[in-house]
């Protein structure tokens, strides 16, 4: 999904033209990680993206993978890799990256080696792994008054919420689920923000 070569791109802006752009990232932690797809298209479109986006990974988990693709990924691996450790402050931040998450800096020193040992085999093995239809969010931002279509959501569920307490614009709310939600209103732009924080660390490790 990086760059305008790859596979996401390629097929749903250059082939089928129903994206203006479309790109893919991953959050690296240290238990639970993050695999986003983003895309922006206009709205009428969704009913074709969407299936599209969970066409192509299917392909991928079946192994409809080139070699081609698997040598170029790596190679833009390592020469991001290389890049993001040109300067004396980029390399002491992915230093301490790599100490934090993996305890050692064994990773550091053989983190290019290891991304050029990967199979074809290993990303079908991995796609299948963590890339499953039952554990994924779809969020979508579309015009007012634009009727969405069905998206394959696997489980909708809905909360009720009570108003814990407010100041000038900024609204406190508590979910049935134990969950704060806090709105603030702002009248000088048009920007939607949104920002998500959970309790974490040592303290709750044993927590179910």
């Amino acid at each position: 999904g990086e760059g305008k070569s790859s596979r996401l791109s390629k097929v749903l802006k250059t082939q089928k033209h129903i994206v203006n752009s479309i790109s893919s990232s991953s959050s690296s932690l240290m238990q639970d990680g993050v695999f986003l797809i983003s895309a922006n298209y206009e709205a009428k479109n969704s009913d074709v993206v969407i299936p599209e986006i969970f066409k192509q990974i299917d392909l991928i988990k079946n192994g409809e993978i080139l070699e081609d693709e698997i040598q170029k990924a790596k190679n833009l691996i390592e020469t991001t890799t290389y890049f993001n450790r040109e300067s004396i402050s980029d390399v002491a931040n992915e230093l301490g990256y790599t100490m934090l998450y993996w305890g050692n800096l064994k990773n550091y020193d053989e983190y290019v080696k290891n991304i050029k040992k990967i199979t074809k085999a290993d990303v079908i093995r991995v796609a299948k792994k963590y890339l499953k239809s039952d554990i994924y969010a779809i969020s979508q931002v579309v015009p007012v008054g634009f009727k969405n279509s069905e998206i394959p959501i696997s489980d909708i569920k809905n909360y009720d919420a009570k108003i814990v307490s407010k100041s000038n614009d900024k609204i406190k709310y508590e979910l049935n689920n134990g969950i704060e939600l806090v709105v603030q209103k702002r009248a000088d732009n048009s920007i939607i923000a949104i920002e998500i924080a959970s309790v974490g660390g040592n303290h709750i490790e044993s927590t179910p």
